[in-house]
């Protein structure tokens, strides 16, 4: 009887290191999880000044970022080759409507010919620009792509975040921008 109790205490002590180790993992890909989200989205703030640029669209249009100012303008950052990225840009109707007709650009993280084909599959009616350079990625600290950006009418960052999904295009949408549209549509 006296060995058995030695042995149910080490049965018990063990099983107490199991869960706790489980909880300390469990708090270590809590962490990591956080810590990725957190970089994904912290690469531009709201209320900070967008970043100047200039290119030629696919169609050899000039963009110039300064001419933003005065119209809601969204930047849709995608990659030919990323399968969330291609649904989102079935949502480039809902981006246009939600930018009151405003300036809808779509940034593809490529060459020229890659981005052609993306716009030819996807019947894309938007100014493309191929940034197979990620010069204008680079600029605004773009992580990893479908990411869209909102620049309100000053040239300043209502939102910035990620897209997984077509849905979560409403989610980029600040709730108060969503009233200033419904005012101005």
């Amino acid at each position: 009887m006296e060995t058995i109790i030695p042995f149910y205490l080490s049965y018990v002590a063990l099983w107490v290191l199991v869960v706790f180790q489980s909880l300390i993992l469990f708090g270590l890909v809590r962490m990591v999880t956080e810590l990725q989200q957190t970089r994904a989205v912290a690469g531009m703030s709201e209320g900070q000044e967008a970043p100047k640029f200039s290119a030629t669209s696919l169609s050899g249009a000039s963009i110039n970022s300064s001419d933003f100012v005065g119209r809601l303008t969204a930047l849709l950052f995608v990659s030919p080759n990323c399968s969330a990225c291609e649904e989102a840009l079935t949502s480039i109707g809902y981006l246009r409507h939600k930018t009151n007709q405003g300036n809808v650009i779509v940034i593809c993280e490529s060459v020229r010919e890659e981005c052609t084909r993306l716009v030819e599959k996807y019947k894309l009616n938007v100014p493309v620009i191929a940034d197979a350079d990620s010069r204008i990625s680079r600029l605004h600290k773009i992580s990893s792509v479908p990411t869209a950006i909102i620049i309100d009418q000053n040239n300043r960052i209502k939102s910035y975040g990620q897209i997984k999904q077509p849905e979560e295009l409403t989610e980029v949408f600040p709730k108060k921008e969503e009233a200033h549209l419904r005012v101005a549509g």
